[in-house]
């Protein structure tokens, strides 16, 4: 089946029509369950750091570096795709990296505009380009950069 775990496939137009097949053999079944029961919404994707699952093995700084590096990755796939650039949403994600990966990940937020949610922004003191920082409190938005 192509949907054996760890099987290796091309996709060509033979495995794009077992996949709409098996898709259409479940629909019933799905519209029972309320939810799709195959697919890509069942998909893991595992990453490797030196030959070891990050999930298992890596710390959580880098286990979110990964994260954030494969949402910037989409990021600038999406922009080379449809020659348009997405507004990038980064909640929250400084707050288990080290300075090093911080800071590494803050200078390569270049010619995109992102929105970084945060509670500490005094390490964005280090970023190389222009940036405001925007504080929330009470109701409202203070321009305190």
């Amino acid at each position: 089946s192509v949907f054996e775990e760890n099987k290796e496939v091309e996709y060509t137009d033979f495995y794009i029509n077992i996949y709409y097949e098996k898709l259409k053999s479940v629909f019933q079944n799905d519209l029972h369950y309320k939810y799709t029961t195959v697919g890509v919404n069942k998909d893991d994707v595992l990453f490797y750091i030196n030959d070891l699952e990050c999930k298992n093995f890596g710390s959580q700084g880098q286990q979110r570096s990964v994260v954030i590096v494969l949402k910037l990755a989409l990021a600038k796939l999406y922009t080379k795709l449809k020659n348009d650039k997405p507004v990038v949403l980064l909640d929250d994600v400084m707050s288990e990296l080290d300075k090093t990966r911080m800071n590494f990940i803050l200078n390569h937020l270049t010619d995109m505009q992102v929105f970084i949610t945060c509670c500490d922004y005094s390490n964005f003191s280090e970023i190389n380009q222009n940036y405001n920082v925007f504080q929330i409190a009470n109701g409202g938005i203070l321009n305190i950069s």
